[in-house]
């Protein structure tokens, strides 16, 4: 009997999952390849700063980015759906709506100077800052080319009344500086500054700093050379702030495989996220598909169907798409239930025109009104796929426009 509990007793330790190994620990000069990486702020940090965010546990890394993205929303999920509760008259669900969207544009550049730093420029490859702090070389200043005076014709030229310029109203660039403020007005913003502060960033450069270094520590835990030796199919990493979704993402020659398939290739009704076979596979196309399953446990893509729920989009607005080469933080603007002859599963919107009409059904279908502004001409987008069981065949989708907000290697080598 005693033999056989044994027997049990080991097999059943054999089937659980491995435990997620820490990353590990790194003294500060893991971060010295970034420092000077044109608009990081890690510079500012002392070495005993950046050695104290190197050493951070996982979790505590989890949750300084999980509170950054609670600051850029300005809410909580629990008591904005409260909120939306009460509401009766369209015109308090059109002031709600409006007041967040005003703050998340305010947030919004935060999150893309918090992911901005990372690469390894081509003129720091040939040093070795692993074991020497950079120094920051300034750019000497470029020399005045002196203009020629022209000289006058003979003949003069009659004075012509110039044209009147059309008036155009500039674009207004919202700043760090504008998202410090915005969080100084918030609670949330208010209780994610003071964490900044426990680590040393107690004015906004310095917080700055910190972040990006965070940041640094919680991409370091995505292995992309690792997870493509697992398998070549994988493309990126998928977050969506407090919610399960933290999944990798993959893409291979039809739509059929991952659907019961993890990344490791073994067989599970779970799956794994991924893209279209038709899409591109570094999100280039002008509108990515990816696909996921809605599972009873809340894990893979159930909680996009979350979306239909008022107020659940003004606490989950934000996702991050984690490339090897780029990174991107998606603006969610449409969500709705549909099914699988809806023009967001198009891959192939031709022009200009064709991505306005794709936009505008979208956003007359959605559940909510994000007030995300889209460039039909530039900006791309992902719609993110998942079953639902409003009717047979139903699925859910949400879409968003990707914001690029750091490109490997974009720096020119120094002469």
């Amino acid at each position: 009997m005693k033999k056989w509990l044994i027997c049990l007793l080991t097999a059943l330790l054999l089937a659980l999952p491995a435990a997620a190994e820490e990353p590990p620990v790194r003294d500060e000069t893991w971060f010295y390849p970034m420092l000077y990486v044109p608009g990081s702020r890690m510079h500012l940090l002392t070495d005993a700063q950046l050695k104290t965010i190197a050493q951070l546990p996982s979790e505590d890394v989890h949750a300084l980015v999980e509170a950054m993205f609670l600051a850029a929303t300005g809410v909580e999920e629990k008591a904005e759906i409260d909120l939306w509760k009460t509401f009766h008259r369209q015109e308090e669900k059109d002031a709600r709506s409006a007041e967040t969207a005003a703050y998340r544009v305010l947030t919004l550049p935060w999150l893309l100077e918090a992911y901005a730093p990372g690469n390894r420029p081509e003129y720091l490859k040939d040093a070795d800052p692993m074991t020497v702090r950079p120094t920051a070389t300034p750019v000497p200043a470029p020399t005045a080319t002196p203009v020629p005076t022209p000289v006058p014709t003979a003949t003069p030229v009659p004075e012509q009344t110039p044209e009147p310029t059309p008036t155009v109203e500039p674009a207004v660039v919202y700043t760090v500086e504008d998202s410090w403020a915005a969080f100084a007005e918030n609670p949330f913003g208010q209780e994610y500054l003071t964490m900044l502060a426990e680590q040393g960033g107690t004015d906004l450069d310095s917080a700055i700093g910190v972040m990006q270094a965070v940041v640094q520590r919680w991409l370091a835990e995505i292995d992309h050379a690792d997870l493509e030796r697992i398998n070549s199919d994988y493309q990126l990493w998928l977050y969506a702030p407090a919610t399960p979704i933290d999944y990798p993402v993959a893409q291979c020659r039809d739509n059929s495989y991952y659907l019961d398939h993890l990344l490791n290739r073994r067989s599970n009704r779970a799956g794994t996220l991924f893209i279209d076979y038709r899409n591109l596979p570094d999100l280039k196309d002008p509108n990515t598909l990816i696909y996921g399953h809605h599972m009873r446990d809340s894990s893979m893509f159930h909680s996009l169907t979350d979306f239909e729920t008022p107020g659940f989009f003004h606490a989950h607005p934000f996702m991050v798409a984690v490339l090897a080469k780029e990174i991107y933080v998606i603006e969610i603007f449409s969500g709705y239930v549909t099914d699988s002859s809806d023009h967001c599963y198009d891959v192939a919107i031709s022009d200009e025109e064709d991505m306005r009409n794709f936009v505008e059904r979208a956003e007359r279908k959605s559940n909510f009104d994000a007030h995300v502004d889209i460039n039909c001409r530039k900006d791309r987008l992902v719609t993110l796929s998942t079953c639902a069981y409003n009717f047979e065949n139903a699925r859910y989708v949400a879409i968003g426009r990707l914001d690029l907000a750091w490109k490997k290697d974009v720096y020119p080598k120094a002469e």
